[in-house]
């Protein structure tokens, strides 16, 4: 039978890696809101944090092994 063993230092940073994603998104795009910036500053952040997600996703990916059993 296999045991499963988490690395605690991947999931902090993915934790870290979505928090990084939801600040950028609700805290640091809307201060852009009345410029002329705005759309395109919109798109790139849109981009960064679909980029953010997906390693966000790799490292909980990461940090849960399978623990293989000696023979």
């Amino acid at each position: 039978m296999s045991k499963f063993s988490v690395n605690i230092f991947y999931i902090i940073s993915s934790i870290l890696t979505l928090v990084l994603a939801a600040y950028s998104w609700t805290v640091f795009l809307p201060s852009f809101a009345d410029t002329s910036a705005y759309p395109t500053l919109r798109t790139v952040m849109g981009i960064i944090v679909i980029v953010l997600l997906v390693a966000a996703g790799i490292q909980i990916y990461l940090a849960i092994k399978k623990e293989e059993e000696p023979s």
